[in-house]
């Protein structure tokens, strides 16, 4: 009877526990699928990209087993098609998915960050950077990989080594002119003196016309290369768009030929700019040109102007361009275009894709350079067979207010008697102004920097009338030595003679018009009418 009573309890006990054991598996069972479901949730919501593979005994990969909606989305397969696939089925050789032996170091390390290319579902080819870890479930190995797409980092790292690249090319450009327009200076100063001491019956009369025609061509492509080096002197103003497009559309129509259909299209209302016109009306020449030369065939060209608001959801948004009003200028032509190596290269100074004499590969470079150092942006838009578009965008100066420039005429080039401080760190430019002032009756005083000024000019006192300076010499630039100069002397006038218009130095001065600019190279005539205008002016 006991042991009867005994074994009941026992299966009593036995059946409770079993109870117990099966309800903890139901709520264990409960929390496993509550946790898969919080885990496919959370897999499926990650913003980057997740694969998971797994990996044969072999050591090279198997299949997809699992991807996330960004994968999906990045690789544009279905998730059917993608699960259908091995890693290597969607890499670009030579990769990290098909290579054993970099699998072989994922396993020993169990985690490795590579980058790498793969092949959507389009044929896109797309750069990513891959964080892979390993891990292994029911003996078998899967790797579980992040996949991150670096195509806009690596547009913006292109860009930015585009944008160095030409600095450094700006750099070079920039000082080569700035030498040569020394010595353009002394060649053109000295030929028309030359000139103006021969009649046309001397035998070497046309020799020297053609020595200073070739030397205005010379002048003409420093000129060029300052344009693109940023370094040229502007005479901004404040500039309507409309009267800008208007102006080069009476002479674009006799440049592009009538093979070529001209539009021209300004929005009501587009503000102003604050631009040299006829350096920026020389852009839009060069732009219409190589559309022209693009469409040998004939085409369409369209002008374009409009006021544009750039914010961070902008179209035109760049990450060099600050948010705000803006004008837009377009150049659309239907011609040939343009491939992406080529896209690269159009603002180098000399590249040109024209036939050997059909161009000098100076008008790309100008566009650029006078875009740039008008405070504006300039973008091209191209693929081959699809036409370009170039696009120009300046801040929106139409709240400014701009101060009212001089009028007058220009007076005639006359001599004098007063006493002038001559400053050049150049001997050769040194020696031609002071043989042209001496001529002219001038008292003309040398100095080769500005330390060596600055003692002649406190030697002279109140008898020195007029400094002429360069900009850039050693020890004191320009604009420092006639500071000081001016603070011994407060009547002393100056002017300031630039080979190029250094960017640190001259733009904090000129906007405030302190001294008048003479840029080299300078005709005798022009510095003698500016030494006049600023002697005789109250």
């Amino acid at each position: 009877m006991i042991v009867k009573l005994l074994l009941a309890v026992g299966a009593a006990i036995l059946f409770l526990l079993l109870l117990l054991l099966i309800k903890r598996l139901r709520i264990l069972r409960a929390g496993q699928a509550e946790a898969a479901e919080r885990y496919g949730a959370l897999f499926r919501s990650v913003a980057d990209a997740v694969l998971v593979y797994s990996i044969g005994r072999d050591g090279k990969p198997g299949h997809f087993i699992e991807a996330n909606d960004s994968a999906l989305n990045l690789v544009g397969f279905s998730k059917e098609e993608l699960l259908a696939k091995t890693p290597d089925a969607v890499a670009l050789a030579p990769g990290f998915w098909d290579d054993p032996s970099r699998i072989g170091q994922l396993i020993s390390d169990g985690s490795c960050v590579y980058e790498q290319m793969i092949r959507s579902a389009r044929g896109r080819n797309i750069p990513v950077r891959i964080s892979s870890c390993i891990f292994e479930s029911k003996r078998k190995k899967f790797v579980y990989s992040t996949v991150y797409d670096l195509t806009e980092k690596k547009r913006l790292e292109s860009e930015i080594r585009q944008a160095q690249r030409m600095e450094s090319i700006g750099r070079l450009a920039g000082g080569v002119a700035h030498d040569f327009n020394n010595i353009l200076t002394v060649i053109n100063g000295y030929t028309d003196l030359m000139i103006n001491t021969m009649t046309q019956e001397n035998q070497f009369y046309d020799d020297v016309i053609e020595i200073r025609d070739a030397s205005e061509r010379a002048v003409s492509l420093t000129q060029q290369l300052l344009a693109f080096s940023r370094k040229q002197v502007l005479r901004p103003r404040p500039l309507s768009p409309r009267e800008l497009l208007e102006q080069a559309n009476n002479l674009l129509r006799r440049v592009i030929g009538e093979h070529i259909e001209l539009e021209v299209d300004i929005a009501d209302k587009v503000g102003t700019i604050h631009a040299d016109p006829a350096q920026l009306e020389q852009v839009i020449i060069n732009l219409a040109v190589n559309s022209r030369d693009a469409m040998p065939d004939g085409g369409k060209l369209y002008l374009r102007a409009a006021a544009v608001e750039i914010k961070n959801v902008s179209p035109l948004k760049r990450p060099e361009i600050d948010d705000g009003p803006y004008v837009l200028i377009e150049c659309e032509d239907t011609g040939v275009g343009m491939d992406k190596n080529t896209l690269a290269q159009i603002y180098e100074p000399f590249f040109t894709t024209k036939e050997r004499g059909k161009g000098t590969g100076l008008g790309l470079s100008t566009a650029y350079g006078t875009v740039k150092q008008s405070d504006g942006y300039i973008y091209a838009l191209s693929e081959p067979n699809r036409g370009t578009t170039f696009q120009l965008l300046f801040p929106d100066t139409s709240q400014r207010e701009e101060p009212a420039g001089p009028n007058g005429a220009e007076p005639v080039p006359e001599g004098g008697s007063e006493t002038v401080l001559l400053v050049e760190d150049e001997a050769t430019v040194r020696d031609y102004v002071t043989n042209i002032l001496g001529q002219k009756g001038y008292d003309v005083y040398e100095s080769k920097d500005g330390e060596e000024a600055l003692q002649k000019a406190n030697e002279l006192g109140g008898r020195l009338d007029l400094v002429i300076s360069d900009i850039v010499m050693p020890k004191i630039n320009g604009p420092e030595l006639l500071d000081e100069i001016s603070e011994v002397n407060p009547t002393v006038k100056a002017i300031i003679i630039t080979g190029y218009a250094d960017d640190d130095v001259v733009k904090s001065q000129v906007p405030s018009g302190h001294w008048p600019i003479l840029e080299k190279p300078f005709s005798s005539s022009e510095l003698l009418a500016l030494m006049r205008n600023v002697l005789d002016a109250q």
